[in-house]
């Protein structure tokens, strides 16, 4: 209980701080905060982003890059959750050729890592089984997404009309 409560001590140690104090003589130059108050927008440290840069949604659907960005952390979250699973499977292997079946004793390290890898292996599999369909689904969310765009007629993916208005020379094209 005491290595438990030590350990999560100094993990609560080595994490970042979130909010840092500002100093006494800095000051917002201009915005809502005004003159003699401290700038809390969040711009000036690089975390606030303008409204204008942000990237736009269309009808209700997220953008593409995003979409594929979803994609590579869902895969990434596999291929993780598969190590997980090969890395327990070498633990629990090493840990069951610890305890050899013709001795009724196993060596004082075998048994802690033959749990060890259990868990992992275990953890791995339900990873696995999530992080699979999660990345399934996102994939095939972008290619729906992806082929509606070449099937807009407002895009330049689809198949061109028929007749089309050239802008250089001010006439129908066919």
């Amino acid at each position: 209980m005491r290595l438990i409560l030590a350990m999560v001590l100094v993990g609560l140690v080595a994490l970042p701080l979130n909010v840092s104090a500002q100093d006494a003589g800095t000051t917002a130059q201009t915005g809502a905060s005004g003159p003699g108050r401290p700038d809390l927008s969040g711009e000036r440290y690089g975390y606030g982003t303008p409204r204008s840069q942000k990237p736009r949604r269309t009808a209700g659907m997220d953008t593409l890059e995003l979409m594929e960005l979803r994609v590579k952390r869902a895969r990434i979250g596999v291929v993780t959750t598969a190590g997980a699973f090969v890395v327990g499977t070498v633990l629990m292997g090493v840990g069951y050729a610890g305890c050899p079946i013709s001795e009724p004793r196993c060596e004082d390290w075998a048994f802690p890592m033959f749990v060890t890898g259990t868990t992992l292996v275990v953890g791995g599999i339900f990873g696995l089984i999530t992080s699979g369909g999660i990345m399934a689904h996102r994939k095939r969310k972008l290619r729906k997404h992806k082929r509606e765009l070449r099937e807009s007629p407002y895009t330049h993916y689809g198949t061109p009309r028929r007749a089309q208005w050239d802008l250089a020379q001010s006439r129908l094209v066919f």
